[in-house]
């Protein structure tokens, strides 16, 4: 029977599968050639700096090991955005902390996440939609972006292999929630 993606098993599969086979760190989440992978994180930050103020609070949902993160903080723009990265992976929160001993990351799931509402100004989603449905995990999701549109003002959705053109998702001040694309 193939790991469940929201299990711990499978992520901690993918970790020693880079380890044991010297593979590029961001082979554990997405498995690409790293000129592929430093353009994403290239044009994250394009997206980012073109959407993001320099202060707002970010929940960076699904953060494995702290790669949107290590975008945020090349860039001095961001030096007033509080940063905070949820990840179910036990083994890539470890991973995270090890890289940015400073930044709040959390092991949880995105259903189980207890924020206050419209605590974050903006929740950033990459990657996540798409694997959770590619694994026919459609109720996970449901249940998660249920609980991320309680916290955020703001959420950007973008999947890696379409990092350019991500749905950005604003909420009215009556609660109603308006998609735009970038």
């Amino acid at each position: 029977m193939p790991l469940r993606v929201t299990s711990q098993d499978f992520w901690r599969k993918r970790v020693w599968e880079v380890v044991a086979n010297g593979l590029e760190l961001h082979q554990i989440i997405f498995r690409t050639d790293i000129t592929n992978w430093n353009n994403i994180q290239r044009d994250t930050g394009k997206l980012l700096r073109s959407t993001l103020p320099p202060s707002c609070r970010v929940l960076d949902a699904g953060c494995g090991y702290g790669a949107l993160y290590e975008v945020l903080h090349a860039v001095p723009h961001f030096a007033g955005v509080e940063y905070t990265g949820l990840d179910l992976s036990k083994d890539l929160i470890g991973i995270a902390k090890l890289r940015y001993p400073d930044a709040d990351f959390q092991e949880m799931s995105m259903e189980d996440a207890d924020y206050p509402e419209n605590y974050f100004d903006y929740t950033i989603v990459r990657s996540v939609q798409g694997m959770l449905h590619d694994n026919d995990y459609t109720s996970t999701w449901s249940i998660a972006f249920t609980n991320i549109k309680r916290m955020s003002k703001n959420i950007i959705l973008a999947e890696y292999d379409s990092i350019s053109r991500p749905t950005i998702l604003a909420k009215s001040s009556s609660g109603e929630w308006n998609a735009r694309s970038k």
